[in-house]
């Protein structure tokens, strides 16, 4: 029954096109082996998980200014089904199904309205999360205001609608995302509203990025939440600087990130940074032994020291290396640090439809973790993306 609802919309679709409108059709097949050894405290020793993400991409425009997208996608992990004669796993979905109306009264205001994926700033609040095998998407409307340098956006997302218990099931994310942009710099200014019945939290983010001297390149971010989680008030914040130089060749890259911890002394107030809807991945390490902060590590708050080198092209190969040190904000007597990660990644554009890419990643722990099988982790990983 849940593989009809996707028949109907497809027929409607096919029948768009056969009334004479366009339809562009896209499409997206991702396979990646993950191998993790000595992972989660040493729960896991050695296992290789494969997942696979299909999306089938669908846009037409039925009238002028009004543009319809559909984005269906399966996602699994190989071996999930019971059997090789079982095909009841419930992995379609329709990741993204929206409608576009542009221009609206003949104005520059857009209006988006349905499921869909966002990305802000750096997406370090908000983004799409392309690395998780599902990715993120948002239920909701957003007004557009956009001009040659500056865009306004204002969005209310329903996150979860309880129509069991209403009143304390139901949570909605409302904001604004404002940014400015020229050739050479980027300013983008989030304000956040993210509520259910248990949390009030309101964010305010900046985040600038800036070219200059034509070698050089500064990123700044800074974060302040406050409001009351479970009953007790929060007010923490997030901050992270980032300088590169770079050339045709090479680019070298070395930044701080810190993140509040919850401070023991103040048992009245919670001061741990929540990164909300976040693309973590992309910023604490491949490893991704920090991607549901706060949860872990234990409301301790982050300090992130990364040095990288990325755009280096040997052989028609991307190659990237980054070394990340982890630290909590508040430490003993021990000086206990969390560890330190080394991520190698390397991408590889076949053609202009296929995409080879890998990376393998090492974290030695500090005297804050305990990985009782010995002194490190390790993570390999390929992919192969094929797009048309």
């Amino acid at each position: 029954m849940e593989i009809n609802k996707y028949r109907i919309i497809l027929i409607f679709v096919i029948s768009a096109l056969a009334a004479g409108n366009d339809l562009n059709i896209t499409g997206e097949v991702r396979y990646r082996s993950e191998n993790f050894n000595n992972f989660n405290n040493a729960l896991i020793k050695n296992d290789v998980d494969s997942y696979l993400r299909t999306r089938l991409n669908m846009a037409f425009e039925p009238i002028n200014n009004v543009g319809i997208y559909l984005q269906f996608q399966n996602s699994r992990l190989f071996g999930e089904e019971t059997s090789t004669l079982d095909g009841s796993a419930d992995n379609i979905d329709l990741h993204q199904g929206f409608i576009s109306i542009n221009n609206l009264f003949d104005s520059p205001l857009n209006i988006d309205i349905g499921r869909y994926e966002v990305n802000y700033g750096n997406e370090r609040l908000i983004g799409g999360h392309d690395w998780h095998n599902v990715g993120r998407s948002f239920d909701g409307i957003t007004i557009k205001y956009e001009n040659q340098n500056y865009s306004y956006d204002l969005f209310d997302f329903r996150l979860n609608d309880s129509e069991l218990f209403p009143t304390i099931g139901d949570k909605r994310l409302l904001g604004i995302n404002t940014t400015y942009s020229g050739e050479t710099y980027l300013a983008s200014a989030l304000v956040i509203n993210d509520s259910d019945s248990l949390i009030e939290l309101n964010t305010a983010d900046i985040f600038f990025m800036k070219k200059f001297g034509g070698a050089f390149i500064f990123e700044g971010e800074f974060a302040l939440q406050d409001g009351r989680e479970n009953g007790v008030t929060k007010k923490s914040q997030l901050y992270s600087i980032n300088l590169s130089v770079y050339d045709q060749n090479v680019q070298l890259n070395v930044g701080y990130e810190f993140l509040s911890g919850d401070n023991s002394e103040t048992p009245d107030r919670n001061e741990t940074f929540n990164p909300l809807y976040g693309s973590t991945h992309k910023f604490n390490g491949f490893m991704d032994n920090y991607s549901n902060i706060p949860q872990y590590p234990f409301d301790s708050g982050l300090e992130n020291i990364h040095l990288g080198i990325s755009e280096l092209n040997i052989g028609g190969v991307d190659l990237e290396f980054i070394c990340h040190i982890f630290n909590p904000e508040f430490r003993s007597e021990n000086n206990d640090e969390f560890g330190i990660e080394l991520d190698f990644t390397f991408e590889k554009i076949y053609n202009e439809y296929v995409t080879f890419s890998g990376g393998c990643s090492r974290f030695s722990k500090g005297h804050y973790l305990l990985l009782p099988s010995g002194d490190f982790s390790s993570m390999l990983y390929f992919s192969t993306t094929v797009r048309f």
